[in-house]
C-alpha cells in the first residue's frame, strides 16, 4: 500500500544523503591531501574549490557548505566541465592572507588563555610586538573580531615583562588576565 511506498522512499532518501555524504567526505580528503602538498595549512582561507559533477546532478547546498567550512573556502562551485574530479585555487591574495594571519594570532591567544589555566569566560588583555607590517595590518583590520572571539577588552601594541607570552613566526603574543 500507499505506506510502503512512503518507507521506500524515504529509504531511498537516506541512501542518497548516505552516499552524498560519503562523497562529500572524499572530497574534503582529497582537498586536505592537496593543502598538505602545497604546504597550506586548514587555518588559510581559500577563494574557491570547484567540484566536477555530471550534468544531470546536483548537490545539496547544505553539504556544500559542510563542505566550504571544512576546508575553508569561501565558495564551492559544481562545474561539469572540469577536467579533473576537483579543482583547488590556491592563490592566496593579500585579503586571504590577512585573514589567515588573524586565524592564527586567534588561535595562539586562545592556545596561550589555556595554558595559563585560565577560562574561557575569563576576560583578558592582549599584548602583541611585531616589526612585520602583513600582522600589523591583519590585526588592525580585523581588531573586532579578535576582540569578540578571544573576550578580550583590549589589544596592545606592546610587550609589558609581566605577561604570559608566545613567539611566532614575525610576532610575539602575549595576555594578562584582567
Amino acid at each position: 500500500g500507499f505506506g510502503s511506498l512512503f518507507k521506500s522512499s524515504k529509504k531511498y532518501k537516506n541512501e542518497k544523503l548516505l552516499s552524498e555524504m560519503q562523497k562529500a567526505r572524499e572530497i574534503v580528503e582529497k582537498v586536505h591531501a592537496i593543502r598538505a602538498e602545497k604546504g597550506l595549512k586548514v587555518r588559510q582561507p581559500l577563494a574557491k574549490l570547484k567540484i566536477k559533477i555530471s550534468k544531470l546532478k546536483t548537490i545539496d547546498g547544505e553539504l556544500l557548505q559542510i563542505i566550504a567550512d571544512e576546508v575553508n573556502v569561501k565558495e564551492v562551485i559544481c562545474d561539469c566541465e572540469l577536467r579533473d574530479e576537483i579543482e583547488l585555487d590556491t592563490e592566496i591574495t593579500p585579503e586571504l592572507h590577512q585573514e589567515g594571519l588573524y586565524r592564527e594570532f586567534v588561535r595562539q591567544v586562545q592556545s596561550l588563555r589555556k595554558n595559563s589555566g585560565l577560562t574561557p569566560q575569563d576576560k583578558i588583555e592582549i599584548y602583541w610586538q611585531s616589526d612585520n607590517i602583513d600582522w600589523k595590518e591583519a590585526i588592525g583590520k580585523f581588531e573586532k573580531e579578535i576582540l569578540a572571539q578571544t573576550v578580550a577588552s583590549t589589544i596592545n601594541n606592546e610587550l609589558p615583562e609581566d605577561v604570559d607570552k608566545i613567539e611566532i613566526k614575525g610576532i610575539t603574543v602575549g595576555i594578562k588576565k584582567v
